[in-house]
């Protein structure tokens, strides 16, 4: 055997061992076919909402490659746009439903939630709500799960931190939706319950472009503070218009603050600003994650679409994919700990043991202050 002759089959054999490597690789790296699942996801992808809906789907997405990586399972996401609102989110979760064939659903605004659990619970269909905080989402359905707060929890926060830092006298304006409607409302009855008085109240819809009006009928009634419950668009028009008319209040609200947007569009005006939020929890190197692949930060429902993924997957893992079988490991599932905080669900579905803290917009960021 010349020289040459053993140099080819050495090489020959070299590439024979290296295609073997590499469909084991493959192989060991891909979940069996029967382990595929579809997941369903529907948010705010345009609207007013568009901005925090963009990170949101973000972390969603990076949820599911880190379980996908692992070669137990392999998940596919549909992405679907909500708006933020019921007639669209509605339309989403027909389409996943009875097209995508689904079983499982990661919902985001309130609206959107509410509109979808009657069909949800009609075709047994699992809903997960990552930023659902209407009071009505507890008793949605048996197949409603959130892994975020409920509004009874921080419309409380906010009239105990206004009330113990002095506050006696304000106005209430909230636009009419789920989310905002049952905040404002646990705000005022909180509120006036500790000893405080609701001068001004007033409902618009949402989104309003136009605040002047109700500004104007505001003055002179010895407000010290408005709370505010719209999304970003209003919130951002009822800033630039009170500066306009020189109404100078300190405003309060919850995370529909919380939109990085609008400290970016208002600037300094928005300086002064409060909001209650669900303490953070979330680790450095998930806050590093989501800022290399989005730029952004943990805005609402973020940490909290990130641990739903990563307990539904979990849950699949323990007792299959029929979603009555995991529905029902849910409801007594150990504690897990997330980006979002420690999750266990109670009765009803909703998540127990969340905690609040009041932030303030200092030079356009959020900084804790209670």
């Amino acid at each position: 055997m010349t020289k040459t002759t053993k140099i080819i089959i050495a090489a020959g054999i070299l590439a024979i061992l290296a295609i073997l490597t590499f469909s084991l690789t493959f192989y060991d790296n891909k979940a069996p076919e029967n382990n595929n699942i579809k997941i369903g996801f529907i948010g705010p992808l345009s609207g007013d909402y568009a901005s925090v809906g963009e990170i949101i789907s973000y972390s969603v997405s990076l949820a599911t490659k880190e379980i996908n990586n692992k070669g137990e399972l392999n998940i596919k996401v549909i992405y679907e746009d909500g708006k933020c609102n019921a007639k669209d989110a509605l339309t989403a979760g027909n389409k996943l439903i009875n097209i995508d064939k689904v079983d499982y659903i990661l919902t985001g605004c309130s609206s959107g939630t509410l509109a979808l659990a009657p069909i949800a619970e009609q075709n047994k269909v699992l809903l997960m709500a990552y930023a659902s905080s209407a009071p009505a989402v507890t008793n949605a359905g048996d197949y409603t799960f959130r892994v975020y707060k409920n509004d009874l929890d921080a419309g409380k926060s906010a009239a105990e931190y206004m009330y113990r830092n002095g506050i006696r006298k304000v106005g209430a304006l909230w636009a009419l939706n789920d989310y905002t409607q049952g905040l404002t409302l646990t705000f005022i009855n909180e509120f006036e319950k500790l000893g405080g008085k609701v001068v001004f109240k007033e409902s618009f819809e949402t989104s309003l472009d136009d605040f002047r009006p109700i500004i104007t009928k505001m003055k002179n009634k010895g407000i010290e503070a408005v709370f505010l419950a719209d999304y970003t668009n209003g919130v951002i028009n009822y800033f630039e218009q009170s500066v306009e008319l020189n109404f100078n209040v300190p405003v309060y609200g919850a995370d529909n603050l919380d939109d990085p947007k609008i400290a970016e569009t208002l600037g300094s005006i928005f300086d002064g600003s409060r909001y209650v939020a669900a303490t953070e929890s979330s680790s450095q190197g998930f806050k590093d994650k989501i800022k290399e692949g989005t730029g952004g930060s943990l805005v609402i429902g973020v940490a909290n679409s990130y641990d739903g993924m990563n307990i539904l997957v979990k849950a699949i893992e323990e007792v299959g994919k029929n979603p009555e079988d995991v529905k029902n490991y849910l409801y007594t599932m150990p504690v897990h700990k997330g980006e979002s905080g420690m999750i266990s669900f109670d009765e009803n579905g909703d998540i127990r043991r969340v905690q609040f803290e009041l932030r303030e917009i200092q030079n356009g960021q959020p900084v804790v202050v209670g």
